[in-house]
């Protein structure tokens, strides 16, 4: 849900219409500065067709130095034999600056065999 140093926390929910019909992903980023200093805290949300879902966000444990200011929160889906890899960069400052969620890379995985690891490229 965030990574240290990060401005946001993100999460992600896969909706279903009713209860019953799945309506896709929504991933949304939670003013973490407001939240820590105890303030009321805003929060900005995209909604994904039903053709997504399952979606994951990235987070970094340990002593790893946090991602340079203006780095996007990455996301993780299972495509047709890939990892879809999302990006999303929210800008509470300016809400219309904030960047939708779309792929920009599938990640294909193939096992050379059921003895060996997958191996992921892309």
């Amino acid at each position: 849900m965030g990574s240290p140093g990060s401005h946001a926390y993100y999460i992600s929910f896969n909706i279903f219409n009713n209860g019953v019909t799945f309506a896709g992903s929504k991933v949304c980023a939670y003013d973490r500065t407001s939240m820590l200093a105890d303030l009321p805290a805003t929060q900005q949300c995209f909604q994904l067709s039903n053709s997504f879902g399952g979606l994951l966000p990235s987070d970094l444990d340990g002593p790893a130095s946090p991602p340079p200011p203006g780095t996007p929160s990455f996301f993780l889906n299972f495509g047709t034999n890939s990892l879809r890899l999302w990006k999303f960069h929210v800008d509470w400052g300016i809400p219309a600056n904030t960047i939708s969620l779309g792929f920009g890379s599938n990640l294909i995985y193939t096992a050379k065999d059921a003895r060996e690891p997958e191996r992921i490229s892309g």
